[in-house]
């Protein structure tokens, strides 16, 4: 069926600032979903992107495109949309072939840098990137469409981005280029359309023989970034393994040669989903899923990383700090900075007996990687292992800081028997503020509210 993108704010104490279904974003018809959305610090509003499956007609000439365009709006503080049409929004990319999966940064200046995967040239996929200015128009300095990023051969897919602190973007890829052999790419383009690494071609991150997949990026709060991913250069000793590098503001890698990166664990069996956020200037905090404790249960590990000429891993266990050890699985861990050098986590918790019995958990990591709160995490919801009110997954969850030094969780819930969204606050010392069990954030339309984004 018909799918839409909603927005809502929650206040300090729970209540929604729209009505109870959200912020519709976009009223057209036909499918519009997996939005990207960034805050606006001029103004206190959002900027938000999305996948749009519409199709319309004016004067009998048919418009839009049902393999996937890309479109935006703006919604200030007070929920008015002021770019684009009622219906449609800002046209991004409306070119005949599939663009997907976006990203999106702010400009400092009142506007954004979108980005994308797009099958224009008829490979498995390039990506593509547009700035929109202040006023909601496409930058004129750049292509109609989209400039593009990298168009090699092969696929450049699982990209990653965010801002490099100076109204431009950093993105990052898996490119498979060389055929079957899995690499790491990355590109800084300014608002002007610049693209600044590697003579405007990227530059390569890692081109170990090995494959590298799912790279995850930060800046580094120096106009450079830190990136992660997933390495299987140990894959016949220890599994794969967590690697990462240091890239400068020029595009200069700091940690070793372009075919190694440096390990961030390379611990006994599988270490993947791997997550990372900036810290303080200068250092970043990796997260990952890690079965070294029987080769089958999965556990949350984490560490701290920072160095100019060579990585330094700060926190004490050279393989990690364990942010979750419990019995059966705990998967899809996300962080956020808690502001004082460590970090808040959220999970997908098993241990009160797996699938349908999914709860969500939380932790908070100080800064020398000690866990702040129980040894055991925080339960978010499902604390008894009886669910919610008799119904069972909780999933997807993000966490992100609030000005108070706590933190606010969001999920998708099914304890109504369809999905919707929850969300719960909780202090400094990881105590929840709201009613137990949390508060409903969406209940979607249809019945379905799913892939939150939240700021």
């Amino acid at each position: 069926g018909d799918r839409g993108v909603f927005t809502q704010v929650l206040g300090a104490d729970g209540e929604w600032k729209f009505d109870q279904s959200g912020l519709q974003v976009a009223d057209s018809t036909g499918r519009q979903e997996d939005p990207g959305m960034w805050p606006d610090p001029t103004d206190g509003g959002w900027f938000v992107a999305w996948e749009d499956f519409d199709l319309w007609t004016v004067d009998g000439d048919v418009f839009g495109d049902t393999l996937g365009d890309i479109y935006c709006t703006k919604i200030d503080a007070q929920g008015n949309r002021i770019w684009g049409d009622s219906e449609r929004g800002v046209p991004v990319s409306v070119f005949d072939s599939v663009q997907e999966d976006v990203r999106i940064v702010q400009d400092g200046e009142g506007g954004c840098i979108i980005a994308w995967r797009d099958q224009r040239g008829g490979d498995a996929g390039d990506i593509y990137a547009q700035h929109i200015l202040a006023n909601g128009t496409p930058d004129p300095r750049w292509p109609l469409n989209g400039k593009v990023v990298v168009a090699a051969p092969g696929s450049q897919i699982n990209h990653t981005a965010d801002s490099d602190g100076a109204g431009g973007m950093i993105i990052g890829w898996k490119d498979d280029r060389i055929g079957g052999d899995f690499n790491i790419w990355a590109q800084r383009i300014r608002s002007d359309g610049t693209m600044e690494w590697g003579d405007g071609e990227g530059i390569l991150v890692c081109s170990h023989p090995a494959a590298q997949e799912t790279p995850k990026l930060c800046p580094d709060g120096q106009g450079g970034a830190f990136f992660c991913w997933v390495d299987n250069r140990n894959a016949n000793d220890s599994n794969q393994d967590i690697y990462g590098q240091r890239v400068d503001a020029r595009g200069n890698l700091m940690w070793g040669a372009v075919d190694e990166g440096e390990a961030i664990c390379t611990a006994e069996e599988e270490q993947i989903g791997n997550r990372i956020v900036i810290s303080e200037p200068g250092t970043a905090i990796v997260c990952w899923e890690d079965k070294r404790s029987d080769g089958s249960d999965i556990d949350v590990y984490a560490m701290r990383i920072a160095g100019d000429n060579a990585i330094q891993r700060t926190w004490q266990n050279e393989q990690g700090e364990a942010v979750i050890i419990m019995q059966s699985n705990q998967s899809g861990p996300r962080l956020y900075p808690d502001g004082e050098g460590g970090a808040f986590f959220v999970w997908e918790d098993e241990r009160f007996g797996g699938f349908p019995e999914i709860d969500i958990w939380i932790q908070r990591l100080n800064v020398e990687g000690q866990r702040m709160w129980a040894d055991e995490g925080v339960p978010v919801v499902g604390a008894t292992g009886e669910g919610v009110d008799g119904l069972y997954t909780q999933s997807g969850p993000l966490i992100r800081r609030t000005a108070d030094g706590g933190c606010v969780v969001i999920w998708q819930d099914q304890r109504s028997g369809s999905i919707h969204l929850y969300s719960q606050r909780f202090n400094a010392n990881g105590e929840a503020v709201w009613e137990d069990n949390g508060v409903a954030l969406a209940e979607g339309y249809s019945q379905n509210a799913l892939y939150p984004k939240v700021y």
